[in-house]
């Protein structure tokens, strides 16, 4: 990731029309929530809770496309493709959820320091 924050801010507020605060204000709630609902999923994972680990990371999904994080979303949505498909066949989630803790982390280091 090579974007600073200034430019992910103007690619924001140029994508949606809003200005710059009201755009960390989204980033600032999306920090504050994500790390909880990746530990959400991985519990419904354990439970074999297919519907809830489903609907938590397409709503991850949705949240990071819609903040411009890319790589993030593109994680969630892997995870939420082989879930739907079998839950069993997910391939090792505890790699797949460090990789996205870390993507969110880098993100998080540059957007909210």
């Amino acid at each position: 990731m090579s974007e600073s924050k200034q430019e992910w801010v103007d690619r924001m507020v140029d994508t949606h029309g809003i200005d710059a605060e009201d755009i960390l204000e989204i980033a600032e709630l999306f920090f504050d929530t994500i790390f909880d609902n990746i530990d959400h999923a991985n519990q419904a994972f354990t439970s074999g809770k297919t519907d809830d680990f489903v609907r938590i990371f397409h709503g991850i999904k949705g949240a990071a496309a819609n903040i411009g994080f890319d790589e993030i979303s593109d994680v969630a949505k892997i995870l939420e493709a082989e879930a739907k498909r079998d839950i069993n066949s997910v391939s090792d989630v505890s790699r797949q959820i460090d990789t996205l803790r870390r993507l969110i982390a880098d993100r998080q280091s540059v957007i909210a320091p």
